[in-house]
């Protein structure tokens, strides 16, 4: 959705050079294409470090043992759980079989995810697994169930992503850009993704990076900080 008519003549902000290729390529004149750099990373800067929480503060307002090694999975299951209002809105947009198919993708990876959670926690008492719901998902039973089953499972919105990537251990995810977050806080992130997601679905800094696929390769590496499906080029060519 790049700009068209009047406001090619906009000037552009950007946070790296692929994007701003991308615009100029789409008509925006290079004068009107600045590259910034991501500001909002600025904070995972060493010297702002004591902007956030230590571990240790956040971990007892959670009552949360910071001696276990702690996985952060940061969710964005947005379509599992639409209200028929936002289905209508965004078929208006993109077409009801649109929709259809990407709350099956949704759903689908998402109950696979939880079986693969389920038998992490299992066979794991000696960590913890925190699942960041990404701000417009809303509630899920089987999480409830997942907390009520396993004290080593929480749910937990409060606090930036940024937050809670610094004082984990290992980071995992399905689709999200917090990807990016994670390679300027200096940490790896590891992609799950039990369903293949259509390329035309993909995001654009994941595209070329390797997932996790089966329940076989994912135990072993759950905790492993050396796994790592962070692909650096890609992710500083647009931030």
């Amino acid at each position: 959705m790049y700009p068209k008519e009047q406001a090619k003549n906009a000037i552009h902000i950007c946070w790296g050079e692929r994007p701003a290729r991308n615009l100029v390529n789409a008509g925006v004149s290079v004068e009107n294409v600045i590259i910034t750099g991501p500001i909002h990373m600025d904070l995972l800067r060493p010297k702002y470090i004591k902007y956030f929480f230590n571990r240790k503060t956040l971990f007892e307002k959670y009552k949360l043992d910071s001696n276990k090694h702690t996985i952060l999975f940061i969710s964005s299951f947005v379509y599992s759980n639409l209200t028929e209002r936002q289905i209508l809105e965004l078929a208006k947009a993109w077409g009801m079989d649109w929709v259809i198919n990407r709350q099956k993708l949704t759903i689908d990876s998402f109950n696979e995810l939880m079986i693969w959670f389920e038998e992490l926690l299992s066979n794991n008492e000696n960590i913890n697994l925190i699942y960041r719901p990404h701000p417009a998902e809303n509630g899920n039973n089987k999480l409830l169930e997942m907390q009520r089953r396993f004290k080593n499972f929480r749910v937990i919105s409060e606090y930036s992503v940024k937050q809670w990537i610094l004082t984990c251990d290992t980071i995992l995810t399905w689709i999200s850009t917090s990807i990016a977050e994670a390679y300027f806080a200096g940490k790896t992130c590891t992609i799950l993704r039990p369903s293949k997601i259509p390329l035309e679905e993909e995001i654009t800094v994941l595209a070329s990076s390797n997932a996790v696929n089966r329940i076989e390769d994912f135990l072993p590496i759950a905790y492993d900080k050396n796994v790592n499906s962070i692909n650096k080029e890609i992710i500083e060519s647009y931030y």
